[in-house]
Order: C-alpha cells, then sequence, then structure tokens
C-alpha cells in the first residue's frame, strides 16, 4: 500500500501501522520521531515525549491527591422556618381599557405627550379608564385562601394606569412553595 508521500508502506504489520502513526499524529514530539531520518533523533524524541508523559501523569496525580485531601463537612437540616412572603405587583401593559382608548379623537404622536395628557386627568377620571383588579385577574389564592380585592393596594403609574399590589406591608407568610401553599394567580388573557 501506498502512503500520503508516495512510499509503500504494510498497514497490517505492527511496524508499519506505528510508522504512519508517528508520521500522522498530532502528538507533540512523536510527529518528529516518525519523520526522523537517522535512529538517534527518533530515539531522542520519543524519551522527551515519554519523560513529558510521566512528569504529566506524576503532577495530575499530585493535583488530585490535593484536591481529595481536603476533608468535606455534610450537614443536612430540615427547617421549618416561616418565610416572609415578598409584596407581588400586577400591572397591564395597557394604560387604559380599549374602549376609552377607542374613543379618543385624536391620535397621539409621542409617549411624553400620551403621558402629559394622561397627567392632566383627574385622578377618579384616570380611575374610571384604568384597568381594574377584576380585568386583569381571574383568580386570586394565598395559602389556600381566596384573595379579596381588599388584599391587594391600587398604584398608579404614569406608565401601566393601575397596578394592584399584594401583601404590600409583607404580613403574608408561607412555609412551602407553591400554588397551594403560596400565592396563585391566574390572569385574564
Amino acid at each position: 500500500m501506498m502512503n500520503l508521500n508516495g512510499n509503500k508502506t504494510n498497514y497490517l504489520t505492527f511496524k508499519g501501522a506505528t510508522r504512519e502513526f508517528l508520521r500522522h499524529t498530532t502528538a507533540h514530539g512523536l510527529h518528529s520521531a516518525g519523520y526522523g531520518k537517522k535512529l538517534p533523533l527518533k530515539i531522542f524524541w520519543l524519551v522527551l515525549f515519554l519523560i513529558a508523559a510521566v512528569l504529566f501523569c506524576v503532577f495530575a496525580n499530585q493535583v488530585m491527591v490535593r484536591f481529595y485531601q481536603y476533608p468535606v463537612h455534610v450537614q443536612e437540616t430540615e427547617t421549618q422556618e416561616v418565610l416572609l412572603f415578598p409584596a407581588v405587583t400586577v400591572c397591564n401593559l395597557n394604560r387604559q381599557k380599549n374602549t376609552f382608548a377607542a374613543r379618543r379623537k385624536r391620535v397621539v404622536s409621542s409617549d411624553a405627550a400620551e403621558n402629559q395628557a394622561w397627567l392632566k386627568l383627574t385622578p377618579a377620571a384616570r380611575s374610571a379608564k384604568a384597568h381594574t383588579l377584576t380585568d386583569m385577574v381571574k383568580q386570586c389564592n394565598f395559602a389556600g385562601a381566596i384573595c379579596d380585592v381588599s388584599d391587594f393596594k391600587t398604584l398608579t403609574n404614569v406608565q401601566y394606569g393601575s397596578c394592584f399590589s399584594f401583601n404590600t406591608k409583607k404580613l403574608k407568610t408561607s412555609k412551602k412553595p407553591g400554588q397551594y401553599e403560596g400565592k396563585f394567580l391566574k390572569e385574564r388573557n
């Protein structure tokens, strides 16, 4: 069989397979041993490669031994501490209900002008045009009990209109995560 250089090589023999491996490997030193012209040069590269391989194994072993020398202490404790439930705020991306937005006759060209027009409205007019909690929330439970409108505090935001915060005073606590122990909020589409 001919190799890439046009020389005949018998891949079926150990010597031929080894020669081809040494000539085409990307391992440093072995490639030079494969293409070396004189036997002392080939031996030099093989010895150098073996020394580097042995040093690598020694240093890798030292690193692993040092890594496993450090003691590991695992202590598992399960506590039933009560966690303070965070405040949750729900806002609608649309400041006004669709019915009021559709009634507007003029088109506002910028957000700044839209914000100024919104701020000029009285708080009662903004509340009338903004979304209500029942517009946005279909169902609310906390720790298995149904939430009431009185559990939410209404906040007014220039960008979002009316926002509704649950647990603003952070009096609600929970022992376990999940929809049956914590907060479950089902929003309207």
